[in-house]
């Protein structure tokens, strides 16, 4: 049996922690409204997408930044949402491990390419899960089949660092 993007995202989100809080995403059209804006932002992001060996470093890092400010301009958009504001606090957290760890390999070993791509891997598990969450208890799909796919296939993925 397939499973549609919209069950599996639900499933996710009915997982999701704080989904017993009593504020109400799906009701909120500011929130809504700001969050596919960010998913049509993210639909363009290569570096969620390409093949390891396709990737350039500084490429990718600068990816992370502009995700990163992404990700903090929403968060900081709706300071009263406890829960989306631990949700993209702990992507954001992500976001900047991920750097880090990239810029501190040593690109030029098989080793430090691994420990990059390890990096990259847990952050794109991160944000498929982020954005499972999100999309589930906004009721929202990607207009983007590409990104949809990301998510469903990355959001169960749990890389070890």
């Amino acid at each position: 049996m397939t499973m549609t993007f919209s069950g599996f995202v639900s499933v996710v989100a009915n997982g999701f922690r704080a989904a017993r809080s009593v504020h109400s995403w799906a009701t909120d059209s500011q929130l809504k409204n700001d969050f596919q804006g960010y998913l049509a932002f993210l639909e363009k992001r290569r570096v969620l997408y390409a093949e390891w060996q396709y990737e350039n470093t500084r490429a990718v890092l600068a990816s992370l930044s502009d995700i990163q400010h992404r990700t903090e301009s929403l968060r900081s958009a709706h300071p009263s949402d406890k829960d989306l504001r631990s949700l993209l606090g702990k992507l954001v957290s992500s976001i900047q491990t991920a750097s880090d760890v990239i810029r501190g390999c040593n690109m030029h070993s098989q080793e430090g390419e691994f420990m990059a791509f390890k990096a990259l891997l847990k952050f794109r598990s991160d944000m498929a899960q982020t954005l499972a969450v999100a999309c589930g208890r906004l009721g929202i799909t990607p207009k983007d089949s590409e990104l949809e796919q990301f998510i469903m296939n990355m959001a169960l993925v749990r890389p070890k660092v």
